[in-house]
């Protein structure tokens, strides 16, 4: 799962990603413009504030393998 609270965005659990590879996931877009390694969460609006959020990629049982924030916001 992607998680910004209060959104979450969940990775089909047969995703892979071959080594080296990397996946992006655009907030923004059509989900069905989706391919092996870019991925649309399909908001019309921004949903990460400027000012400081957070992006956390977790486990379905909500164990966080990484996180990320900036400005006001920490992990």
């Amino acid at each position: 799962m992607l998680k910004s609270p209060p959104y979450s965005y969940a990775i089909e659990h047969d995703a892979v990603l071959p080594p080296g590879e990397a996946l992006r996931i655009e907030t923004g877009g059509d989900r069905a413009e989706d391919t092996a390694l870019e991925r649309h969460w399909g908001f019309t609006k921004p949903i990460l504030r400027d000012e400081g959020d957070v992006g956390r990629l977790a486990t379905y049982t909500d164990i966080t393998i990484a996180c990320t924030a900036w400005g006001d916001n920490a992990c």
